[in-house]
């Protein structure tokens, strides 16, 4: 087996974005300090297709449709400082549908999806930094993986 260095990277510089609505091309603003995000994880329904002849007495599946999923991020919430917090919300509020995007460091991705916030829990303690935690759902439009 050949040796060679990791070419791992952390996910220092992440970006999640919100669309404006603009466009095209759309623009799209920095939600501001986020501490710990996960972009949309497609997941396949499946259906059992056994049947009395199944070969050697086993199950069997298709895939069914896909569902796209939910996004999380957590954010240092700081409404009154970041009008883009503010923003998030109002979208929350008015189940408003938008373009949201994570770009990945160093180029790797940016993963783009529509969705609407689903969930925006809001947590604290005594020794601890305020934060929220936004969920989205992705709208189940495909979403789009490539280049930054």
């Amino acid at each position: 087996m050949a040796e060679h260095a990791t070419q791992a990277i952390i996910g220092w510089g992440t970006q999640v974005q919100r669309g404006n609505g603009d466009g095209p091309p759309e623009t799209f603003t920095n939600l501001t300090e986020v501490t710990a995000g996960s972009p949309p994880q497609d997941q396949a329904d499946e259906h059992e297709t056994s049947h009395f002849e199944s070969p050697n007495r086993r199950k069997e599946y298709i895939q069914g449709m896909i569902d796209s999923g939910e996004a999380t991020a957590t954010v240092n919430y700081q409404p009154g400082v970041y009008a883009i917090q503010r923003q998030l919300v109002r979208d929350f509020q008015a189940g408003t549908i938008l373009n949201w995007r994570f770009v990945l460091p160093g180029a790797v991705e940016t993963i783009t999806f529509s969705g609407f916030i689903k969930g925006f829990a809001r947590a604290l303690g005594p020794n601890d930094p305020l934060t929220a935690d936004v969920t989205w759902r992705v709208n189940g439009v495909e979403q789009e993986f490539g280049d930054t």
